[in-house]
């Protein structure tokens, strides 16, 4: 083979190599993307508690649901209180996004919630 040759097969399994690698961080970008549930919530405190219902010393208050999320296609809804993601108790903000980050793309979690004093489970895709 001449010099020409091998030099032209290194420059293409380079390029081969390198669309690999970007294939590979598209897809684990991705991957990452999809693992949200698509809420934003607020600490509980005495100004926020519902006015009925259970009485909650944990949980976050939803003040903002993503259209098209994981939270919208599951019926999550604005003054919605979060209890708990698969049986895991949401004690802070911090909580939500540490519990879906351990969850795969594409998994069922359960979500423990209160709605107009009412307790409830439902469950979404991530």
């Amino acid at each position: 083979m001449g010099r020409a040759r091998l030099f032209g097969l290194a420059i293409l399994a380079s390029v081969w190599i390198a669309a690999l690698g970007q294939a590979s961080m598209a897809m684990a970008q991705s991957e990452a993307a999809h693992r949200v549930l698509g809420v934003g919530v607020e600490p509980l405190d005495g100004a926020n508690l519902p006015p009925k219902g259970p009485v909650l010393d944990y949980g976050v208050k939803v003040v903002v649901v993503q259209a098209g999320s994981a939270a919208s296609s599951a019926g999550i809804a604005v003054g919605d209180i979060l209890l708990s993601l698969d049986g895991e108790p949401i004690l802070k903000k911090g909580d939500i996004q540490r519990i879906v980050a351990s969850r795969a793309a594409g998994s069922i979690v359960s979500i423990h919630l209160v709605r107009n004093g009412v307790a409830m489970d439902i469950a979404t895709q991530l």
